[in-house]
């Protein structure tokens, strides 16, 4: 969480899985956003969660498998993700 808001753990607070981030922090994608982007994410990792707060921003947000994480299938997968993203008009 500290690479999408620029602040230490103490200070957003997510420290664990009972944790989400609290809606006063802006996080690198919803910036981005705000500044005419279409923003999407693919992640595989269960610490990533839109519960955690990861999600914020995101036009689009998909978690595959974890067990994606480290095969072709995972790449393919979010290659296929954002290609459909890429072709929607509407995020």
């Amino acid at each position: 969480m500290s690479l999408w808001t620029g602040v230490y753990p103490d200070v957003h607070g997510v420290i664990s899985e009972k944790k989400s981030l609290p809606q006063a922090f802006a996080t690198l994608s919803t910036t981005v956003k705000r500044a005419g982007y279409r923003t999407a994410a693919v992640v595989t990792s269960e610490w990533l969660k839109p519960d955690f707060g990861f999600s914020r921003g995101f036009d689009r947000y998909a978690v595959l498998p974890h067990d994606f994480t480290y095969s072709e299938r995972g790449h393919a997968a979010a290659l296929n993700h954002l290609d459909a993203f890429q072709g929607s008009e509407e995020p």
